[in-house]
């Protein structure tokens, strides 16, 4: 799965995403939503542990509307989403799209993420 890898920390599965990577473009960006989407509906409800890195991706309106498209079909299946590379803009978009309760946070480091997503 090009962008997704799966990682192991403390015992715990996590997804991690690669926009950076493989975001450079909207085209790029909109392939690994529908790839992300696939893949975290294949898991339970409420027991997705994932980091985004989103430090490079590309930004323009039907990304932030494929990015509200993923969040509103993959909700229920999220149990913790750690955002890397949220700054500025990103960063309030983020906030605007992840609500109140709590399950997406932005993180400055990897190592800060994995930490918080262990925890329950």
């Amino acid at each position: 799965m090009e962008g997704i890898s799966i990682v192991n920390h403390q015992g715990k599965k996590i997804y991690a995403i690669d926009f950076a990577a493989h975001g450079k473009t909207k085209e790029d960006t909109i392939r690994l939503i529908t790839t992300v989407r696939e893949e975290f509906i294949k898991n339970p409800l409420k027991s997705v542990l994932a980091i985004i890195d989103i430090s490079c991706a590309f930004f323009h309106w039907d990304t932030f509307k494929a990015i509200n498209n993923l969040i509103q079909k993959v909700g229920l299946y999220n149990k913790k989403i750690a955002i890397l590379g949220a700054k500025g803009m990103r960063k309030t978009t983020l906030k605007t799209l992840a609500g109140r309760d709590g399950t997406i946070q932005p993180f400055d480091t990897e190592d800060q993420a994995k930490e918080w997503l262990i925890l329950d």
